[in-house]
């Protein structure tokens, strides 16, 4: 199973745990007392990142516990499906991990439009076919339209104006068989550069505020927001890419 903190992001304080049924059989207690005093320390001991302190006062420290999802063949860590979604539209869907052949999809390779347009491993997406296979599997099944309406369900659901819903997929033996899709985990976080993202993502989400005339804003506050966002984008040299 896996432990995670529910109020710091990125994978912060994440802890695999393996092979518990064989623990349970010996020294039990002395294991969960480790667990325990790492959950205190390296989990609920931690503040959110700076880039997340508005969650600081929202979310109150704690932790969740999954199991461990295979994805299946030669998979060995799961194939995700980061759903990214703006005002309680899908904006964008990003794959990474690892699909049943053990191919290895990194952030950016694997890219996807509601409209299914984007690139896969294989390149380009094509509406003529030829795509990568794992890709025309997700697409052509039900398993595109599951990941779209569920993450926009849940960011409307708990009102969030950007959100990122992760699902977990598996892929059956059997290829008739409808895949496996499960939510991993939300996160409503900045961290993320969105290297090929960024401007149309902060552009609807600006937008959305400026539209519904519901953020006023003085020339005044309106010069230390962008001075401010230029400091942030400096610290991680976003502009030299």
């Amino acid at each position: 199973f896996m432990i995670k903190a529910t109020h710091l992001s990125w994978s912060a304080g994440m802890k695999i745990v393996r092979n518990w049924q064989q623990v349970c059989g010996g020294s039990l207690q002395e294991e969960v007392d480790k667990l325990t005093a790492y959950v205190e320390s390296d989990i609920l001991g931690q503040l959110a990142r700076e880039t997340d302190a508005h969650l600081r006062d929202i979310l109150e420290p704690g932790v969740s516990v999954e199991e461990l999802f295979s994805t299946g063949g030669a998979s060995m860590i799961p194939l995700e499906a980061k759903v990214q979604v703006v005002w309680g539209k899908a904006y964008l869907v990003w794959i990474v991990g690892q699909d049943y052949r053990g191919c290895q999809s990194q952030s950016g390779a694997w890219h996807v439009y509601p409209d299914k347009s984007g690139w896969d491993l294989k390149g380009i997406i094509s509406k003529n076919g030829g795509s990568d296979e794992v890709n025309e599997r997700i697409m052509s099944s039900g398993a595109w339209n599951t990941l779209i309406t569920k993450a926009e369900a849940f960011a409307k659901g708990v009102g969030a104006d950007l959100m990122r819903v992760d699902f977990f997929i598996g892929f059956p033996e059997d290829p008739n068989e409808e895949l496996v899709i499960k939510l991993n985990e939300c996160e409503s976080v900045s961290g993320h550069p969105y290297w090929h993202e960024r401007d149309g993502i902060a552009g609807v989400w600006r937008d959305g505020y400026v539209l519904s005339d519901r953020m006023a804003m003085t020339s005044e506050q309106w010069t230390g927001y962008v001075d401010k966002t230029q400091e942030l984008r400096d610290e991680v040299t976003l502009d030299t890419h």
